[in-house]
């Protein structure tokens, strides 16, 4: 499941300009409502299904994400994201490798949905029962988009429920080499309630809890002493 994860997890969504009217207002809309919020802590959970229709749940696990003012803590499955003004920082605890980089804004509305929703061939806003609304990404069919389809259900108050992403190309979900098990996957994420009022007291945010002279040449605390350390920061 890592990879589905991955994949959604890295990149930022950015709005273009191509969306229908309904769906780009109500994008916005979801946008600046997060956007607003200068700290809070959300929880996510992960859950991979085997088909577009499927509902036994393959893998799960799930996300935290606290940000206060402009730093930003983020945990997934095994791994921890930090970001500061100064620097990004990402653990891999199944590695044992930390990832130092340029500061890297971490979002709630975060997704590698940028190049395929510039690929959109329709849209479409469906209205719940519950009250909530869907949004619908329709994908032109091309081999170097990921998804088909994108749901986004927010609710009243434009904030997001849960997304859903039907992946384009099959996965072999079996175990076995010579039984292969090829279907279509789909993640679901679904978004916790936003506490507004969160307030660092467990020094999640403190880089010198597992880095020592992060400036020049950093190096792992002593809790870490064994995690190798990747520096990808421009030189000045």
């Amino acid at each position: 499941m890592n990879k589905f994860i991955l994949l959604f997890f890295l990149l930022a969504l950015n709005l273009p300009l191509a969306f229908g009217s309904s769906v780009e207002d109500y994008l916005r809309k979801v946008q600046k409502n997060y956007e607003n919020l200068k700290t809070f802590r959300l929880n996510l959970n992960y859950e991979l299904y085997k088909g577009w229709q499927g509902t036994e749940v393959m893998d799960t696990y799930s996300s935290q994400f606290f940000r206060s003012e402009e730093e930003s803590y983020r945990t997934l499955h095994n791994s921890i994201f930090i970001s500061s003004q100064g620097l990004s920082l990402s653990v891999d605890h199944d590695d044992k490798l930390m990832t130092i980089s340029d500061p890297i804004e971490e979002k709630v509305i975060d997704a590698d949905l940028e190049k395929s929703l510039q690929m959109c061939q329709d849209t479409k806003v469906v209205e719940q029962e519950d009250g909530s609304t869907k949004l619908r990404l329709i994908l032109k069919q091309k081999s170097d988009i990921l998804y088909s389809a994108i749901d986004i259900i927010i609710n009243e108050k434009y904030q997001i429920k849960e997304i859903q992403l039907y992946y384009a190309h099959q996965y072999n979900f079996s175990s076995s080499y010579f039984q292969p098990e090829m279907d279509y996957p789909k993640l679901r994420i679904t978004y916790g309630e936003i506490k507004k009022s969160w307030k660092e007291k467990d020094e999640h945010l403190n880089l010198g809890y597992y880095l020592s002279n992060t400036a020049n040449q950093p190096t792992p605390t002593k809790e870490y002493s064994d995690y190798q350390i990747i520096d990808l920061r421009s030189v000045e």
